[in-house]
């Protein structure tokens, strides 16, 4: 599909920019399908990939920007749906790799000097340092885990909200691993060491922290704060910030 838009007299800069900009729409594509819940296979994505090839090839890169941002809307749409997105109903390197996005566009942004990196979150083949998905809630229902005011009506609701992506984060695996089904308030100690998303579930993360402090001013949606025992208003409010995260990820070009 990349190829298809490059001919032999484009520029260095011009083909590596259709490239970056076709590498981009066929990410969004893969994502919203993802978050809708299909599968992306050879079988899903071999007429998609088809027609997309014949309708890049041979653009100038002025008419290639205006096709892609004339695209992009019907895809970037189901972003909204993504507080919505399930641990149960997804691949688990489907949620692993949106969080990695969210958590390395964050670390990014607040120009961060230990930061972790998508790459090392997404990757593989690093034994007890692969990162793992975090759930932020214990396993079985347990009330005396959770505030007063929780807001979960019985076991199932509990079990339905606990896997959505807003109570969910990263840890290295032995870390996750250590931490075992413990309650929110008796990890919430260790989550301050980690990475961006797990250090902005703690107040103190907040504090003496003037770009984290500027750049959420500047960006009213992304609305993270500390939270000192973890409710299902909560759930609701992290996946909206995570939501709104990635609507800056997959901005269109």
């Amino acid at each position: 599909i990349m190829l298809a838009a490059i001919n032999p007299d484009d520029t260095t800069d011009v083909w590596q920019t259709k490239i970056s900009l076709i590498s981009k729409y066929i990410d969004l594509i893969l994502t919203s399908r993802t978050i809708e819940g299909k599968t992306n296979n050879y079988d899903n994505l071999k007429d998609i990939a088809f027609t997309l090839t014949k309708e890049v090839r041979d653009k100038k890169l002025p008419e290639l920007l205006t096709y892609i941002q004339g695209e992009w809307q019907k895809y970037q749409n189901n972003i909204d749906r993504l507080d919505q997105f399930t641990y149960t109903k997804s691949d688990r390197s489907d949620m692993l790799y949106i969080l990695a996005r969210i958590a390395s566009h964050l670390e990014d942004e607040l120009t961060l000097t230990n930061k972790v990196g998508f790459q090392t979150y997404w990757q593989r083949d690093r034994g007890m340092k692969t990162f793992d998905i975090e759930h932020l809630l214990k396993d079985a229902y347990d009330v005396t885990s959770l505030p007063g005011d929780h807001g979960f009506t019985d076991a199932k609701d509990y079990s339905e909200y606990r896997n959505r992506i807003g109570a969910l984060a990263l840890l290295p695996r032995s870390r996750n691993r250590s931490l075992q089904d413990n309650s929110y308030k008796n990890k919430l100690h260790a989550y301050h060491a980690e990475n961006i998303l797990t250090q902005s579930l703690c107040e103190d993360y907040y504090k003496h922290n003037p770009v984290l402090t500027k750049y959420l001013a500047a960006k009213p949606k992304i609305t993270l704060s500390g939270i000192p025992d973890f409710s299902k208003d909560h759930i609701t409010k992290r996946a909206d910030a995570y939501k709104a995260v990635a609507f800056e990820i997959w901005e269109k070009p």
